[in-house]
């Protein structure tokens, strides 16, 4: 079923899906093969953002514009090049904005485990095909 989602909504489902799948729960095989489907499909848009990510800000790593902080997991602006980081801090939340249209693999409520944490819920609501009664 074609769905519709943000760069950073796809983002979030992709950390919240990656921790549900290290959990390695006993599943429906047919629920099993369409999670993995569907973390490829939506991994695969999030490689992408990332890479254009990186492409954005090393320039202005390189250049001594941003500056790695924390290991290098947080950026700090470097104030002489404010102007030049916010634009490609703007041009980064473009592509956080853009819509995606993807194909995810639906499964039934039926083959929804029965003990699921709100957190799990969360990582696999997506794929719940919402139309069906049972």
């Amino acid at each position: 079923m074609k769905q519709t989602y943000k760069t950073e909504e796809l983002l979030a489902i992709c950390a919240v899906l990656d921790d549900f799948i290290k959990k390695d729960m006993p599943l429906t095989a047919q629920f099993a093969w369409n999670l993995d489907d569907n973390f490829e499909v939506v991994k695969k848009v999030c490689e992408k953002f990332e890479k254009r990510r990186s492409e954005l800000l090393q320039p202005l790593i390189d250049s001594g514009a941003l500056e790695p902080i924390d290991d290098g997991k947080q950026l700090r602006i470097n104030p002489d090049s404010a102007t030049e980081c916010n634009a490609v801090i703007n041009k980064i939340n473009e592509y956080l904005q853009l819509d995606n249209e993807i194909d995810i693999k639906t499964i039934k409520m039926a083959d929804v485990p029965d003990t699921l944490s709100v957190k799990d819920v969360s990582a696999i609501k997506f794929m719940v095909n919402r139309g069906e009664t049972e």
